[in-house]
């Protein structure tokens, strides 16, 4: 490469810029402007192919920085290498070719968030936002650049100057956030914004999480408020009533400051933040509550609850059982009567066969049968009333007794009307259930009816009140018991309308603020709002009932068939994603030890082996002699057949041994299942719940460094991942997941190509330490900046900057075989890692070189011919 030409083109950049600030009116640059002047030229001329040392030695020479530093070369040195050390960081913002490569990284993602979600189908504010997030975060492109390229390329729906005021100032906000996160003070503090930024800046690189959502949002809460309830509680344990006492008082209005003004996620565009705001103190307080469910003052709760219900019942069969044979000599004597048998048999068969022990059981036996004959007459007069015509809604007892109506008229007429829909109900008047749901109905029309006339009412009234054996204060335990049951329904339906309501408000915050009436995400909201009722307990039946009654009020033309369809549907969808999450919380130990070879035969150990020889000399020695009896032949011939067996079964075993050898070797690789499975479990450790961005790392990880297929990755993900499942997806997602993993990659290598290895300033001498710490600090640098394993071309980059940094090649190749990758030696034995480095080095950096060589000699042509142009004109000016 030329050197004159690089100082060409050095004037040349120079003077663009020199014309951009004229153009803006900043006037002539100061000496604190020179620093950003160089590191722009520099950019320009590392893109253009020109070297690092020849970059280097043009702002030695050039630079109007060396006059501030009279012509100090020693000075010059150390601030050429700050300015250098920024070229990375600063690509993007200052590189020609950065609007473009924003513009592309933008349609690709857009042409992917549409596969998302099954109900996305059009760009709106809040997916233009989440694209522009992931262009500032993920690709690090400047905030000027992302605004620029959304501006230039949007696919939303309506844009306009709103809509981009908007957006700009929404990823404006969000840009500045993410900035003061990354400068976060690492020391504690008391002040609500810089402990969010300080436990944000903790959880993202614990995480390694680029691009924070709204549950990272609720980790990063739940962990600042652990921080304060472990020093509140340095004074003794606090019960999760307390716990929740406390933060609504004084928690909830400092950690909502915070979120305010510091959370990236927040001010979002596309997202209401008060909505934002309130579903996130909504999960806290869920989470108080799963606590308090969990606690010892619930479980103590329970257990009175438990005893006191079986303590309920069991009183009842007490007192069953103390009258029982009393009971059902009457209910017998009742039948026999209406079978018209004598009433002076039935008395004599009773006093006879009884089981009651009586000492007089002849006036047992005529007791039982009066009781049985007012039995008989109850039901007759139940059967055979004439009712109230009617009574309207609204109708009270106090009303009906004015007419005349009795209590005891009423009670039958209850009786009474269960014999319209169920005539065989005549045959049973005598359960225990006819007297309670008689009560019950009573009780439900007519709440101001009066106890004691109920009581009364029952004793004269009810068929079984008259039957031997019933306890005195039987009327009585039947309207609590009613009572009781009335109760019960009222508090059900309560809590029915609370988890509708409560199901109501968790579905219009389940978005976390996003709105976007093109796309409403009905499945989606309805599903992550069913995840959340079935973790939390309630029943599969009533989450569906609200599902079928919301399908029907939402949608005009559904039918009560395609509301249970789309019901079950999303309950399925919302079971299969806790299954799936499941697996992977419990991985290896739970439902996902699975892997693509799920049962290894078990191969039988084999006999001591019997060779073709030894079967051959059995077998002469069997067959000699003529005097060897019949028996002892078939014997020997048995014998024989069994050795034969054994051979073929020892021939089996062995074969299937290899098998079972060559299998294991293969299981020292985990299948692709258990290798998605072993990565999502890792990250779900870390965050305690799964996304699709895990998903995304994953494919792109095990793109980078496993031996799978996209396409078996991409299936794996559709088998194994929570997400793929999740209500409100469909078979888009996985190829979502693909392209956007596809897009990192392609992004990552793009910043590979122009990365530019910067050594550190140092006096040192160029030995085998000073060698392997520059190595280190050149590597760690690079694997910081570039998110892609750490691979031969890196190496090769690096050992091209320390021999171009003056380090013998000896010196180099030392220094890599140190650092040479896990196992290359046994793969290798006979190549040094550091030979094999410089190979490559010396071929494929040689050819990248060159074909910048030919693009730098077209540029400096153009370049001369735009210099003399300009000259010519100035002259003849």
């Amino acid at each position: 490469m030329k050197k004159t030409n690089i100082l060409q083109a050095y004037q040349m950049v120079f003077r663009e810029i020199l014309e951009s600030w004229e153009r803006a009116g900043k006037g002539k640059p100061q000496e604190k402007d020179f620093p950003d002047i160089d590191l722009t030229i520099s950019i320009r001329l590392l893109e253009q192919g020109y070297s690092l040392p020849d970059v280097k030695q043009v702002l030695l020479e050039h630079s109007p920085e060396r006059k501030a530093l009279h012509d100090n070369d020693r000075a010059m040195d150390i601030y050429i290498q700050k300015t250098l050390a920024q070229v990375n960081k600063t690509w993007d913002a200052h590189s020609k070719k950065t609007l473009d490569a924003a513009k592309t990284s933008y349609r690709k993602r857009a042409a992917g968030l549409l596969k998302k979600y099954q109900d996305y189908r059009s760009i709106g504010l809040y997916q233009d936002g989440a694209i522009g997030v992931a262009l500032l975060q993920k690709d690090r492109f400047p905030l000027a650049t992302v605004i620029k390229a959304l501006r230039q390329n949007s696919l939303g729906k309506g844009t306009n100057a709103a809509y981009f005021a908007a957006l700009s100032q929404g990823l404006e906000q969000v840009a500045n956030r993410y900035q003061a996160i990354e400068a976060a003070s690492d020391e504690p503090t008391t002040d609500p914004v810089a402990l969010y930024r300080l436990f944000a800046k903790q959880y993202m690189q614990e995480t390694k999480t680029t691009v924070l959502s709204g549950r990272d949002d609720q980790n990063i809460v739940r962990r600042i408020g652990a921080f304060f309830f472990n020093e509140i509680q340095k004074n003794g344990e606090l019960s999760p009533e307390t716990r929740q006492a406390i933060w609504e008082k004084s928690l909830e209005p400092y950690i909502q400051r915070g979120i305010k003004e510091a959370s990236p996620v927040y001010p979002e565009p596309g997202r209401k933040k008060d909505e934002y705001l309130m579903s996130l103190v909504l999960e806290l307080e869920d989470q108080f509550e799963q606590e308090k469910a969990h606690s010892a003052t619930a479980y103590a709760e329970t257990e009175h609850l438990y005893l006191k219900r079986r303590q309920d019942i069991q009183s009842r069969l007490d007192a069953y059982k103390s009258h029982a044979d009393t009971f059902f000599d009457g209910l017998i004597a009742k039948e026999l009567l209406e079978a018209q048998q004598t009433p002076e048999n039935i008395r004599k068969v009773i006093e006879k066969n009884t089981l009651v022990d009586e000492d007089d059981k002849g006036a047992y036996a005529k007791s039982v049968l009066e009781k049985a004959e007012r039995c008989l007459h109850a039901e007759k007069e139940i059967i055979n009333l004439e009712p109230i015509e009617s009574y309207p809604e609204g109708t009270t007892y106090a009303m009906l007794r004015e007419k005349g109506v009795t209590m005891v008229h009423l009670f039958r007429q209850m009786m009474q009307e269960r014999l319209a829909s169920y005539p065989s109900f005549q045959l049973e008047l005598t359960e225990p259930y006819a007297d309670r749901d008689a009560v019950e109905k009573l009780i439900h029309k007519f709440p101001d009816f009066n106890r004691s006339a109920l009581i009364d009412a029952i004793e004269d009234a009810s068929p079984r009140a008259q039957l031997p054996g019933c306890s005195p204060e039987y009327a009585e335990s039947i309207i609590k018991e009613a009572e009781e049951r009335l109760r019960r329904v009222e508090e059900r339906e309560k809590k029915q309308l609370t988890i509708q309501k409560q199901y109501n408000r968790l579905r219009g915050l389940s978005s976390e603020g996003v709105y976007e009436e093109s796309t409403p995400m009905d499945s989606y909201k309805d599903g992550r709002i069913a995840v959340k009722m079935l973790r939390r307990g309630v029943s599969k039946d009533d989450i569906k009932q609200y599902l079928i009654a919301l399908a029907k009020a939402t949608v005009a033309t559904a039918t009560v068939a395609a509301a249970a369809v789309y019901a079950q549907d999303i309950l399925n969808k919302a079971q299969e994603f806790l299954s799936r999450e499941r697996a992977i919380r419990d991985y290896p130990n739970g439902e996902a030890m699975t892997r693509d070879a799920e049962t290894v035969q078990t191969v039988r150990g084999p006999s001591a082996p019997v060779t073709d020889a030894a079967m051959a000399r059995a077998e002469a020695e069997n067959m000699t002699g003529r005097a060897i009896d019949a028996e002892n032949r078939a014997r020997s011939l048995a014998e024989t057949a069994r050795a034969r067996e054994i051979a073929a079964e020892n021939q089996v075993a062995i074969e299937e041994e290899k098998a079972r050898e060559k299998e294991a070797e293969q299981e020292k690789t985990p299948s692709c299942s258990a290798l998605y499975l072993e990565k999502m479990h890792e990250r779900y450790q870390e965050k305690g719940f799964v996304q699709a961005g895990m998903d995304i790392a994953i494919m792109k990880d095990m793109m980078l460094t496993s031996k799978y297929t996209p396409e078996q990755i991409q299936e794996v993900i559709k088998d194994r991942s929570p997400v793929a499942i999740e209500p409100g997806r469909d078979e888009g997602y996985v190829d979502y997941v693909r392209t956007m993993a596809e897009q990192e990659i392609e992004r990552e290598r793009e910043k590979l190509k122009h990365y530019v290895v910067v050594p550190q300033y140092s006096d040192h001498p160029r030995d085998d330490a000073s060698c392997n710490a520059e190595y280190g600090y050149l590597r760690k640098e690079m694997d910081a900046a570039i998110s892609l394993p750490h691979d031969l071309l890196m190496d090769a980059m690096i050992a091209k900057a320390l021999l171009d940094d003056h380090y013998d090649k000896s010196v180099v190749l030392d220094t890599l075989d140190k650092y040479a990758p896990s196992g290359w030696t046994e793969e290798n034995p006979t190549i040094p890692y550091g030979d094999h480095v410089l190979s490559y080095m010396t071929n494929s950096l040689t050819q990248v070189l060159d074909y910048a060589q030919e693009n730098t000699e077209e540029l400096v042509r153009k370049i001369t011919t735009t210099t003399t142009v300009t000259t010519t004109i100035t002259e003849t000016d």
